[in-house]
């Protein structure tokens, strides 16, 4: 779910810095509603591959992140969380003790 957030607020980002980008050439530029013909096929017409490959990478990015299976929790991950919820006082000694033999035996 981190991975996730993180992939959400680089495209929050990444749009934010598109839009002012793109608002800063249609200001250079002169850009007006009656002059897109002449930029769609001026000197900006490559941009707009490059916005598309950005776009759908992102896109990409944002579904792989979004739908990637996470993998089974390994051994040491599990003793680790043993080991700081014993530290933390929400475990006794036996059931700490317990668990890490749970662990070994599975092994």
């Amino acid at each position: 779910m981190k991975a996730f957030r993180h992939t959400i607020m680089a495209l929050g980002i990444f749009l934010g810095v598109a839009a002012v980008v793109a608002f800063g050439v249609f200001v250079y530029t002169g850009f007006s509603p009656g002059d897109y013909h002449s930029l769609m096929h001026g000197g900006l017409f490559p941009l707009h591959a490059v916005g598309m490959v950005i776009f759908w990478g992102l896109i990409l990015a944002l579904l792989y992140t979004a739908f990637k299976e996470t993998g089974p929790a390994s051994e040491d991950d599990a003793e680790r969380a043993a080991s700081r919820r014993y530290a933390r006082g929400e475990i006794d000694k036996e059931t700490y003790l317990e668990i890490k033999r749970t662990l070994r035996d599975r092994s």
